[in-house]
């Protein structure tokens, strides 16, 4: 994954980066470690306006955050990927931060 974060920056592919960035982030086990990335992936997929994928950080950023007990910044952060999944039609997005959503405000 670093090598197409690498090679992505290299080239000015800000989409590839912004995706490899959040991908990096999910795949660390470390939340210390996944926050730095996901910022930065979200920020560069907001600037570019890639919303889907904005809507996918948000659901990583939520998932940091209720693992640090933050759990009112977590459901704004679902309910806004929610809102942008709907707004483009994705089907299984929405599901899946609505269930996330529910998880959350169950424990």
């Amino acid at each position: 994954m670093q090598e197409v974060l690498a090679t992505s920056r290299e080239t000015g592919y800000r989409h590839l980066e912004g995706v490899a960035e959040r991908l990096l982030a999910e795949s660390l086990t470390s939340p210390s470690e996944a926050a730095p990335h996901l910022e930065r992936g979200l920020r560069i997929l907001e600037e570019i306006d890639a919303r889907n994928e904005v809507a996918k950080a948000l659901m990583g950023r939520a998932k940091l955050q209720a693992m640090a007990g933050h759990v009112e910044e977590a459901e704004r952060d679902l309910e806004r990927a929610i809102e942008i999944f709907e707004r483009l039609g994705t089907i299984d997005g929405p599901l899946a931060a609505r269930a996330s959503l529910t998880t959350l405000r169950i424990v």
